[in-house]
């Protein structure tokens, strides 16, 4: 059958950015879920939470489950937790896990957010995917970082879209070092290339 590709989802969020990035500028784009998607999740969890709050979204379980994990008394207090220096994105993305267990709770606002986040990431691996001519070839595709334990909401939604779009794409399991993973295979296939 020949050298399957084995693709990594963070390679593939660095291809999209060098193909679409080239002419234009990234502030035409949204690409901070492109950076993090543990971010975006974290993002639009706590516009979530506002919006309930100030009346114009639906009540969510993240309020009190976000507001308990940051030791918070109230949806106000959420403020002074964003500005105080420095900010990082990193600070929004470890609320993902937060988002991911109240979906499994069963707060539909999360399972919106995750699968939002899942739909953006299948557009952006199926546009690199055709723009690397693997939309009818096949190829594999490796999960890396800790939103995709977040299986029911996001991981599995994602793979749903992503059969659709791509048919020929094969989910391989990660490892649990990516470097690892990445030494194993390029050892692997220097053998088969000198065979």
């Amino acid at each position: 059958m020949g050298f399957k590709r084995l693709i990594s989802f963070r390679i593939f969020i660095l291809t999209f950015m060098l193909i679409t990035l080239a002419g234009m500028s990234a502030k035409l784009m949204d690409l901070n879920w492109l950076f993090y998607i543990p971010y975006g999740v974290g993002h639009k969890a706590l516009k979530a939470i506002v919006r309930s709050y100030d009346g114009r979204g639906e009540k969510t379980m993240l309020t009190k489950v976000i507001l308990e994990k940051l030791k918070l008394d109230k949806v106000p207090d959420l403020t002074s937790w964003v500005y105080d220096a420095p900010f990082s994105k990193i600070k929004l993305s470890a609320l993902a896990k937060t988002v991911c267990s109240a979906a499994i709770m069963g707060d539909k606002i999360s399972k919106k957010i995750l699968s939002g986040e899942a739909e953006e990431a299948s557009i952006s691996v199926t546009t690199v995917a055709k723009k690397l001519g693997l939309e009818n070839r096949e190829f594999g595709l490796i999960f890396v970082g800790g939103l995709f334990k977040c299986r029911e909401n996001f991981k599995n939604v994602l793979i749903e879209r992503l059969k659709k779009s791509l048919q020929k794409v094969n989910f391989v399991p990660g490892v649990v070092n990516p470097v690892e993973g990445a030494v194993k295979l390029a050892i692997k296939n220097l053998k088969v290339a000198k065979e």
